[in-house]
């Protein structure tokens, strides 16, 4: 029993792992860009990237919620993500 029960917690965390990583292509694909691209205007590395996308790795809490972001208004999340901060007195 407890073998079934393992294999399938095993089961359930790949599925979700690989429903996440195709959450993450969906948004990049939508916005028409490469990995590299994508990785370049979120701020992460294209290792990271591909290990999602592929299942290999879980993302952290925080890369979540900039999932959720990406998913609601992408534009807007990478356009934040990439503002350059003003410069008081300039």
């Amino acid at each position: 029993m407890e073998k079934r029960v393992a294999a399938y917690n095993a089961k359930q965390y790949n599925e979700s792992m690989t429903l996440i990583g195709s959450r993450f292509a969906t948004v990049r694909k939508r916005l028409g860009m490469s990995q590299g691209r994508f990785c370049k205007a979120v701020g992460i590395s294209l290792a990271t990237l591909h290990d999602w996308e592929q299942g290999v790795k879980q993302p952290s809490g925080a890369a979540m919620a900039l999932l959720r972001l990406l998913e609601h208004d992408p534009e807007a999340v990478i356009r934040t993500l990439n503002d350059k901060p003003k410069r008081k007195g300039r």
